[in-house]
């Protein structure tokens, strides 16, 4: 059974697979789900289509207007080009007559729910030159998508079989993760990176000795990458992820992310371990995470949904 609910109406639409299949229609920038089309939803008769748009790991949505159909869409993955610009899960925008397109510069599918009232008319998709509308306000849906969901499912970065399971419900996490991953800022609200010798920049974090708990690991971690000291009233934990490996069955590894607050950074010393060096800096949005000098440990969905969810636990408020 399939619920889903507009974010410019109260509709909700509840279909059973074996009532309502769903269509789809393939294009060249990926696919379609046609989720309904409904001729008679409000009582002036004006039709409304429901859609899921799926765009392929490099393709774009080119730029279009509509003169006819009003277009109201949420972007539902969290690594998406929208007017040139990085937008992330949740953001959502109302489009009449004002030109628009979408791209996709990651290794994965990512999708946008769209409602169409009129429903869809292919002769009123028309692609246009020249550049995209500015002064766009896309409104943020997040806080309330956060709230209605808490499981989220992506593929892993190394292999077509291994697949990522976030939860942000603390009830759901489990007492034996096996690692940690911190989102420390200091008082400048400024997110701590270290630079991996091999990886580049990336967040710090690591495995939990036998002898440690989560909120141990995360302080001893930090400190060992970043000569930075956790205030340890502030750890809080916001995430925790498994990385299943469908190749190894019971191949199962999970991960706690934790939000903190920078106590102290020692200066001049000594970096030969595993990092080089620190940097803070205001939390990066998407685009900047694909430059090659981030870590590839970044380039999936538990980065942006993290941040967000940290940026909120620790009263951060950002452009990003």
């Amino acid at each position: 059974m399939l619920r889903m609910s507009s974010f410019t109406s109260s509709v909700n639409v509840i279909y059973s697979s074996d009532e309502s299949p769903l269509k789809q229609e393939n294009n060249s920038w990926g696919h379609v789900d046609i989720i309904d089309e409904i001729s008679e939803l409000t009582n002036n008769g004006i039709s409304v289509g429901l859609y899921v748009l799926h765009i392929k790991p490099g393709h774009s949505i080119p730029l279009h207007i509509h003169n006819i159909m009003t277009e109201s869409e949420m972007v539902i993955s969290h690594n998406l080009i929208c007017q040139k610009k990085s937008v992330s899960y949740g953001c959502a925008h109302t489009w009449h007559s004002a030109p628009h397109e979408y791209s996709n510069p990651n290794r994965f599918q990512q999708s946008i729910l769209c409602i169409d009232s009129p429903a869809f008319i292919p002769t009123d998709e028309i692609l246009v030159e020249g550049k995209p509308a500015t002064n766009i306000s896309m409104v943020s849906m997040k806080h309330y998508l956060f709230d209605a969901k808490s499981t989220f499912c992506f593929p892993g970065l190394f292999s077509s079989q291994q697949q990522i399971v976030l939860t942000i419900n603390p009830s759901e996490f489990h007492s034996n993760s096996s690692a940690v991953l911190v989102f420390a800022f200091n008082l400048n609200d400024e997110l701590l990176f270290v630079h991996h010798k091999k990886r580049g920049w990336e967040l710090p974090g690591g495995k939990i000795e036998i002898s440690e708990n989560e909120i141990q690991a995360c302080i001893r971690e930090t400190f060992e990458e970043s000569y930075c000291e956790l205030e340890e009233s502030s750890l809080q934990p916001i995430a925790q992820y498994k990385i299943i490996d469908n190749d190894n069955i019971g191949d199962v590894h999970i991960k706690s992310v934790y939000a903190a607050r920078v106590k102290l950074e020692y200066q001049d010393c000594p970096f030969d371990h595993e990092t080089k060096q620190r940097k803070f800096v205001s939390p990066l949005d998407w685009l900047t995470i694909l430059n090659e000098s981030y870590s590839i440990l970044l380039h999936d969905d538990v980065y942006p949904i993290c941040l967000e969810i940290t940026k909120h636990k620790l009263n951060i408020s950002t452009t990003n």
